[in-house]
C-alpha cells in the first residue's frame, strides 16, 4: 500500500481546505442565490427566498406577477403558487388545466385570481385558491386575462377582446372586435379597460356608465407590453423607439420621447420618473412631467426595480446592476443566473426576482424592514415651455380617435354589453463581459 510523503500533506490539507470554500459559493452561482455579503456592499440585503412548486427536470416558470400583497409564480405545467410578498410564505398551491397546454397569465384583483391554461379561462378564490369558475373560450387567447371588480377581461388572437361577468357566469359574454391581433394582456386601471393590437393601436374602453370604446390611439410602431397608467396619464412604449404619455380619459398626446432605438418592454413608473429599457441595451430616465431625459445608462436590458436611493436593472448576462437613481451612475453588479426574470413593482421598493427552476428571491435596501411605498401622487404642473421643448424636434403627434363610439354600458348591468357595440367604429378589422468596452459595470 502506498503512503503519501509527509511533506505533501500540508498541500493536501490546503487544497481540501479551498476546496471546502469554493463549493458553497459555486453551488450559490449555479443556482442564481445572491451573495448576501456581495450585496450588503452595494446597499442590498434579501429579505427572504423561497422555491416554487415544480418539477425542475420538466417544466418551467413561465410568468411571475405581483398582485398586492400576493406574489403569484405561474409554471407551464399549469400550478400557480401564491407566496406572501413581504414575508414569501406560501399563502397556497393551485393544479388547473392540462399541463401540455400553455398557461397565461395570472391576473388578480381583491377577490380573485384568474388565468388561462389553453382555451379555458379559470378563476379561483384569492384567498385559499379554491375554483370559482370555468370557462371555455370562443377561441385562442393572445395574452393573459385583466380583471375588474365585476369582470374577467381576455384578449382573443384574432383581436376580439371578451368580457365575462364574475357575478353571473352563465351569461353570454360582451366582446368588442379591434383592429389587429392581440398578444399582450389587457390593462384595467380605475377607470379603464386598456389593450394594444399589432397594428399600433391602443385601445381605451370605460369601466363606468358610459359609452363603451372611448377612443383609440395610433403610433407609428406596435405598442408593447402594459401601458402604466398614473395620475390620469396612460404611458406605454413602441417597437419604433418611443415613449409616449397621453390623457387618459381623451386620447391627447402630453408628449413623446425618442429613445433611438427599439423597445421591447413596458416602462417602470414610479416617483416621478419613467424607466424604459431599451433594446440597445440601456436605461433612460425620463421625468414624467416633461417628457426629458434625466440620465441614461448603458447595459441594462431590464428593470428590476427602484428603491430609496438606487434603480436596479438586470443584464443580458443575468446581472443584477445598481444605478445610482439622482445621477444614473452604476454601482455594482451581483450574480444572480442567465434565466432570472424580473416582477414589475411599481408599489414598493421590494425587489423579486425568478428564475425558470422556480428559485424566488426578495431583495430590498439595507434598513428597509419595512416595505418603502413610491409616490406617485400628483407633482406639480410642468412648466409649458419646457414640455414644448421636449417636442420640438419630432414628428407630429401622433392622434386619438375625435369621437367615442356612443354605446351601452361597458362594465355596469349584467345584461348590458362592456365594450358597447360589437361593430368596429374604426374600420377593418460572471466575468465574461469585464472587458467588454460598452460593459459599464467593470467591476
Amino acid at each position: 500500500m502506498r503512503t503519501l510523503p509527509l511533506r505533501t500533506l500540508p498541500l493536501l490539507l490546503v487544497a481540501l481546505t479551498f476546496g471546502a470554500l469554493l463549493l458553497p459559493q459555486f453551488a450559490v452561482a449555479q443556482s442564481g442565490l445572491v451573495s448576501t455579503l456581495k450585496a450588503e456592499r452595494l446597499g442590498l440585503e434579501r429579505g427572504w427566498f423561497s422555491q416554487a412548486q415544480i418539477d425542475r427536470q420538466r417544466h418551467h416558470v413561465v410568468n411571475a406577477v405581483l398582485e398586492g400583497d400576493l406574489l403569484l409564480v405561474l409554471s407551464d405545467s399549469g400550478v400557480l403558487h401564491a407566496m406572501n410578498a413581504e414575508t414569501g410564505k406560501t399563502a397556497w398551491i393551485a393544479q388547473f388545466g392540462n399541463p401540455n397546454y400553455p398557461s397565461l397569465g395570472p391576473a388578480a384583483n381583491k377577490d380573485s385570481v384568474a388565468m388561462i391554461n389553453g382555451s379555458t379561462l379559470y378563476v379561483l378564490d384569492r384567498s385559499n385558491g379554491l375554483q370559482k369558475m370555468m370557462k371555455k373560450l370562443s377561441g385562442g387567447a393572445g395574452g393573459g386575462p385583466a380583471l375588474t371588480d365585476d369582470y374577467v377581461i381576455v384578449p382573443m388572437f384574432s383581436g376580439r377582446v371578451e368580457a365575462y361577468s364574475l357575478g353571473e357566469p352563465l351569461d353570454f359574454p360582451w366582446y368588442y372586435s379591434s383592429t389587429g391581433r392581440v398578444f399582450d394582456s389587457p390593462v384595467a386601471t380605475p377607470d379603464s379597460v386598456v389593450w394594444p393590437t399589432d397594428r399600433g393601436f391602443l385601445y381605451v374602453a370605460n369601466r363606468g356608465d358610459e359609452a363603451g370604446i372611448r377612443y383609440r390611439f395610433e403610433s407609428a410602431g406596435r405598442i408593447m407590453g402594459h401601458p402604466a397608467s398614473v395620475d390620469g396619464t396612460l404611458y406605454f412604449t413602441s417597437t419604433n423607439g418611443y415613449l409616449y404619455a397621453i390623457n387618459e380619459q381623451n386620447g391627447q398626446q402630453i408628449w413623446r420621447y425618442s429613445v433611438g432605438s427599439p423597445i421591447s418592454k413596458p416602462p417602470l413608473v414610479v416617483d416621478g420618473m419613467a424607466y424604459v429599457a431599451t433594446d440597445e441595451p440601456s436605461l433612460h430616465a425620463v421625468d414624467i412631467q416633461t417628457g426629458t431625459l434625466r440620465w441614461l445608462t448603458p447595459g441594462v436590458s431590464r428593470v428590476a426595480g427602484v428603491g430609496k436611493t438606487n434603480v436596479y436593472g438586470m443584464n443580458r448576462f443575468g446581472q443584477l446592476l445598481v444605478v445610482d437613481s439622482r445621477s444614473g451612475v452604476p454601482l455594482g453588479q451581483l450574480e444572480t443566473c442567465l434565466s432570472t426574470m424580473t416582477v414589475s413593482n411599481s408599489t414598493t421598493d421590494r425587489i423579486y426576482l425568478v428564475n425558470s427552476t422556480g428559485l424566488v428571491q426578495c431583495m430590498h435596501e439595507v434598513g428597509s424592514d419595512e416595505p418603502y411605498l413610491h409616490d406617485n401622487s400628483p407633482k406639480p404642473e410642468a412648466d409649458a415651455d419646457e414640455a414644448a421643448d421636449a417636442s420640438a424636434d419630432e414628428e407630429p403627434m401622433d392622434e386619438a380617435a375625435d369621437e367615442p363610439a356612443d354605446d351601452a354600458n361597458p362594465f355596469g348591468a349584467a345584461n348590458s354589453n362592456p365594450f358597447g357595440d360589437t361593430s368596429n367604429p374604426f374600420g377593418d378589422t460572471d466575468d465574461d463581459n469585464a472587458d467588454d468596452p460598452e460593459n459599464p459595470f467593470p467591476f
